[in-house]
């Protein structure tokens, strides 16, 4: 329920090696929307920001180098803007003037 940025994927194979054919890649959907198509790669480092993250294997081969496995994930908690904690204050504040004239 909270946004995250995923920082960083780092993928295993079939073999749980660390090699994927040239043309291996995988479809992600962020938050409902679009698939995107990526290559496989070791090290997936393009920053990738939402709620809800699909991973799909759109190769048409099940060979070793065609699947793959998330070894490993790193995220980050979007923090709140701080026009969030502004606007916050702000309703507090009109609050009070609000109970002050009643």
């Amino acid at each position: 329920d909270r946004a995250v940025t995923i920082e960083s994927i780092r993928f295993r194979n079939g073999r749980h090696g660390r090699k994927f054919a040239h043309d291996a890649s995988f479809w992600l959907s962020i938050d409902g929307g679009a698939d995107s198509t990526y290559a496989l790669a070791h090290l997936f480092d393009t920053p990738l920001t939402g709620t809800e993250f699909v991973f799909s294997n759109l190769n048409g081969s099940n060979r070793d180098k065609y699947v793959f496995y998330i070894e490993s994930l790193t995220v980050q908690a979007v923090p709140v803007p701080p026009a969030v904690w502004l606007f916050g204050s702000g309703l507090i504040g009109l609050a009070g003037v609000a109970r002050r004239r009643s």
